[in-house]
């Protein structure tokens, strides 16, 4: 996987995927503390499986 871009705000960090209720603390707290940023867009340079405890390693 290459990572492309950081994610800038997005309101779904507010929605609880169980309970569906929504929480505006979530977001500010992002924008406070990650500069508005949490998540990044990647691409997909090789095919494959990740599974749970496969290790991951980091290039720059």
């Amino acid at each position: 996987m290459r990572l492309d871009k950081r994610d800038q705000r997005c309101v779904m960090v507010n929605t609880d995927p169980v309970g569906l209720t929504s929480n505006p603390a979530v977001l500010k707290s992002i924008g406070r503390e990650r500069s508005a940023c949490l998540g990044l867009y990647g691409s997909t340079v090789e095919p494959g499986e990740v599974h749970l405890g496969d290790r991951v390693y980091l290039e720059s």
